[in-house]
């Protein structure tokens, strides 16, 4: 969907933001097809009315205790990802730096940039 356009987005062309109970019904609802006919090659006027009420009725018949539990887990395990994804970056870019600079200061040549050499024929 997203090669071709088609993947809704909460900035971008399908402006969710402008329509709240599209944007709930996409967060806490199921990939159903009209949402991925907001946008792209396949837009369909249709699919707005269909999200805004058919979409969002299943959100809601849900109840809130539901939906509270959805959000929650995945509002804990999206801060999960952000977490390991910042102490990933923390850890590992200064030891690929310090690495390729200590592997330089050993062999006493400059540290590679990975740049690609054509062959001479």
């Amino acid at each position: 969907a997203e090669e071709m356009g088609a993947a809704p987005r909460v900035f971008g062309p399908t402006w969710l933001l402008l329509a709240p109970r599209v944007l709930i019904g996409w967060a806490l609802g199921q990939a159903y097809i009209s949402f991925f006919k907001l946008s792209g090659p396949y837009k369909c006027a249709n699919a707005w009315s269909i999200a805004a009420t058919e979409l969002w009725s299943t959100v809601t018949k849900r109840g809130l205790g539901s939906n509270l539990i959805l959000f929650a887990t995945v509002s804990v395990f999206g801060l999960l990802s952000a977490a390991f994804f910042a102490l990933d970056a923390a850890l590992f870019i200064p030891r690929m730096l310090l690495g390729s600079i200590s592997a330089a200061a050993a062999t006493g040549r400059p540290p590679q940039t990975h740049t690609m050499k054509s062959k001479a024929s």
